[in-house]
């Protein structure tokens, strides 16, 4: 609804005002001559237009639009579950809109993914980097530590199980000195022997490892199937932390 009602005349003339804007146009062009000739002009423009746009439609067109609408393929009924189909225009814009803007949502969120993929990459080889750091300086420093005392022993299957032991900082570094690499199907694995019982420290992938001794009084080595054993299968060597 509009404010000016001087500026509803045009839409007046076209007959082109709900209710309640005709009413008060009406009762304006009874009060202001100006506007009631402006809508008389616009009103008898408006008629003139339409008698020239107006024909007679020639006999012949009947026929061509049945034989057009055989060759047409037929929209069904429209139905609650069939909504009126769209102009096919507005249809292929929508469509190419919508794949338009899929693209744009897949490639950032694409975008978005691999750069989250990356960060994590990022910050696991950090945390990485920075557990091997520490590790290498806690060994460092256990076998720089004024009570450390080695042990060596040979293995059985070739080479020699190295043992440093610091009481002081309750761990060990143990080190494989020359024994061979297994099969993939088989992996070094560590234990302690605490109170006459092996618990194992876990697999020994890496020639050294830092293990905590607490109350345990040997550290054992064994080869076992790839992802470890509950119990020792074949010993390689025992060494006793005295």
């Amino acid at each position: 609804m509009s404010d000016d009602v001087h500026t509803l005349v045009g839409a007046y003339a076209l007959d082109a005002l709900d209710d309640l804007d005709r009413a008060r146009v009406e009762r304006h062009l009874g009060r202001c001559p100006s506007c009631s000739r402006e809508a008389a002009e616009l009103t008898a423009t408006a008629a003139r237009l339409a008698d020239a746009s107006a024909a007679v439609p020639p006999a012949r067109l009947r026929g061509e639009v049945m034989r057009a609408v055989s060759r047409t393929r037929q929209l069904p009924p429209r139905t609650r579950e069939t909504p009126i189909a769209e102009a096919p225009v507005v249809r292929r814009w929508r469509t190419r809109t919508a794949v338009a803007v899929a693209a744009g949502i897949l490639a950032f969120g694409t975008a978005a993914v691999t750069y989250a993929v990356q960060e994590q990459r990022v910050a696991d080889a950090q945390a990485e980097a920075d557990a091997v750091q520490a590790r290498t300086e806690r060994i460092a420093t256990v076998l720089a530590a004024p009570d450390a005392i080695a042990a060596t022993v040979p293995a059985t299957d070739g080479g020699e199980l190295l043992v440093v032991r610091s009481a002081a900082l309750d761990a060990a570094v143990v080190t494989r000195v020359g024994m061979p690499a297994l099969p993939p199907d088989r992996a070094y694995q560590l234990w302690l022997d605490v109170d006459g019982r092996m618990v194992s420290a876990g697999l020994m992938p890496d020639s050294t490892a830092l293990v905590d001794i607490g109350t345990a009084t040997r550290v054992a080595l064994s080869a076992e199937p790839a992802g470890g054993s509950p119990t020792p299968t074949h010993p390689v060597g025992i060494v006793d932390l005295g």
